[in-house]
């Protein structure tokens, strides 16, 4: 039984972390399905229009410079 425990365990630390969206780099861009593109935006853990991609990473760094 506790054979069964550790392979489970095992399972989830090897294929969990590529599960969903979040292997995303940040700023990595894709086309969704309208055809438009979209920017994953790791801090909020989303995919944005490019431009608010940008807003974002200006504003988490003080601003336009």
């Amino acid at each position: 039984m506790i054979t069964n425990k550790w392979a489970l365990l095992a399972l989830v630390l090897l294929f969990g972390p590529a599960y969903g969206q979040s292997t995303a780099d940040n700023g990595q861009m894709r086309h969704a399905s309208d055809g438009s593109l979209e920017a994953w935006h790791q801090p909020s853990m989303t995919w944005v229009s490019p431009q608010n991609f940008w807003r974002r990473y200006a504003e988490g760094r003080g601003g336009l410079t």
